[in-house]
């Protein structure tokens, strides 16, 4: 039994995880995965033998087993970032307006443009243990290589940024019986992408955790570039602010 997480790096290149469930009767033990507002659940009880697979920023949850034995092999899924990676050009057709996008941006004045700098928000999350062109995911990667060369014949160059976002506001919590409202030092609703995941499989975080409380009213709301880096993964940049 594993609480929803997502899994860290722990091998260099680290991308995805693979599980084979060998032969072993039981019941229970599901793997649920969520990833874009999608979940999904897999049933290893009903099958002689099986597998499944996932990228490391997928949360994923490993239901109790409720008889018998569940016997699996575990494989961290990692590349070599030492060798070029396969493009996937056919995957970018969707993506036709992007030249259109970045020329529109590139000809306003730079002093009367809305924002310094232009976004492209990619599909999976990143750490800062694995945020660089090698060991970005498939089409996050193809993506990057394109914009990467749209901005060869143009004055424009291209990083990859990892975002944190703080929320600020009032929340509502109940303890010993007693109903409180405040705004303190229960304001923020704060997460950090790169917080050890495996340490909090094995505590135990119920519902009623009194360390954790649901913001009601958001009353500010501020954005950070943690960290910036070109590339090749090297850091430009930290603790960014963002208007």
């Amino acid at each position: 039994m594993f609480k929803a997480h997502t899994d860290t790096e722990k091998i260099p290149g680290m991308f995805g995880t693979l599980v084979v469930c060998l032969p072993s009767p039981h019941e229970g033990g599901d793997v649920v995965t969520k990833h874009a507002g999608k979940t999904k659940i897999f049933k290893t009880s009903t099958e002689q033998s099986s597998f499944i697979c996932w990228y490391s920023d997928v949360t994923h949850e490993v239901l109790p087993v409720i008889s018998g034995y569940r016997w699996v092999l575990t494989y961290n899924l990692a590349i070599d970032t030492r060798h070029p990676q396969p493009t996937a050009e056919s995957q970018l057709s969707q993506n036709n307006q992007l030249p259109q996008v970045l020329k529109g941006w590139l000809r306003e004045p730079s002093e009367t443009r809305a924002n310094p700098w232009l976004y492209y928000v990619l599909d999976h999350d990143y750490t800062e243990a694995n945020v660089s062109l090698p060991t970005l995911k498939r089409h996050d990667r193809a993506i990057v290589e394109y914009l990467n060369r749209l901005t060869q014949t143009e004055p424009a160059e291209i990083f990859l940024a990892l975002l944190e976002k703080e929320e600020r506001g009032d929340c509502e919590f109940y303890r010993s019986d007693h109903r409180y409202r405040g705004y303190g030092e229960y304001e923020e609703d704060y997460y950090d992408d790169d917080e050890d995941d495996d340490d909090a499989e094995d505590e135990d975080c119920g519902d009623d955790n009194e360390d954790f409380h649901e913001i009601t009213d958001i009353i500010e709301t501020n954005y950070q570039i943690k960290t910036l880096v070109d590339l090749q993964g090297n850091v430009v940049v930290s603790g960014l602010d963002l208007c």
